[in-house]
């Protein structure tokens, strides 16, 4: 095959260089343009994961507090129900241990209306 026309070695330099820094340029800016959409990935993913921490935290504090108020409750439910005992006087020592047993309660302690302490 013969060709009609002659390239000399300096067009042909010319234009792989040329066509090289075309490609190269075409790489760095898809490159650079990957990064940021790479990078607005993350944002994204991490915004989502903070409020995601947020949330569970704030349900950490709500669910603790609402176990504190059961908890509280608990324990004046207990201190009514000794107060009454003790006010019909049928409240003994074995009778602070039945009930600290029943109700998981580590100490009960039974005051006079001096502050001395009658029962534990």
């Amino acid at each position: 095959m013969k060709f009609k026309f002659k390239l000399n070695p300096a067009s042909v330099i010319l234009i792989t260089v040329i066509i090289a820094i075309v490609m190269f340029t075409s790489a760095i800016v898809e490159l650079n343009q990957s990064k940021k959409e790479i990078f607005q990935l993350l944002y994204e993913h991490s915004s989502t994961l903070i409020e995601s921490v947020i949330q569970s935290s704030n349900n950490t504090l709500n669910s603790s507090f609402e176990i504190e108020d059961l908890i509280t409750e608990k324990l004046l439910d207990n201190a009514r129900l000794i107060r009454k005992l003790d006010s019909l006087n049928i409240l003994t020592r074995d009778e602070i241990i039945k009930i600290g047993e029943m109700n998981k309660l580590f100490r009960i302690n039974i005051f006079d209306k001096k502050g001395f302490r009658v029962l534990s």
